[in-house]
């Protein structure tokens, strides 16, 4: 009887962290917009992700709780979402997400006026990050 290799299988990605700089017309200063979204879609409700953020010393902290219903329970499809906006991020940050404080994918980022470019990234991760900049 032959034996399979075993092949190591990639943890499947159920996150994407879309990071896109912005312009506040209004307040005359570049926005960092941030929107993570599950790669799974859904039927029928358009779920929000629910988040606990926090940003200290150079460091965004992103600790993903849970997925929750929309407040309106009207029929629509698409992905969970959870979007957040933050003024005047310039430099290298470490950007940690985790889930349910059990996995944590950690990427190190530098944002620019001109670019926003991931300098590191895991291995394994569940986590994929998209960089996307706007018009200015």
């Amino acid at each position: 009887m032959k034996r399979r290799k075993q092949s190591r299988l990639k943890p499947p990605i159920e996150y994407r962290l879309l990071i896109s700089q912005k312009y506040d017309e209004r307040n005359k200063k570049p926005i960092l917009s941030i929107v993570l979204r599950t790669t799974e879609e859904f039927r029928n409700f358009r779920y929000h992700i629910s988040v606990d953020e926090k940003i200290e010393n150079n460091i965004i902290y992103f600790n993903i709780l849970g997925l929750y219903p929309p407040k309106i329970l009207l029929p629509g499809g698409g992905p969970a979402i959870y979007t957040k906006e933050l003024l005047n991020l310039q430099g290298t940050y470490t950007i940690s997400i985790s889930k349910h404080k059990e996995k944590q994918n950690t990427f190190i980022v530098n944002i620019s006026d001109r670019a926003i470019t991931i300098i590191k990234s895991p291995q394994d991760k569940f986590v994929e990050i998209v960089t996307k900049q706007e018009d200015l």
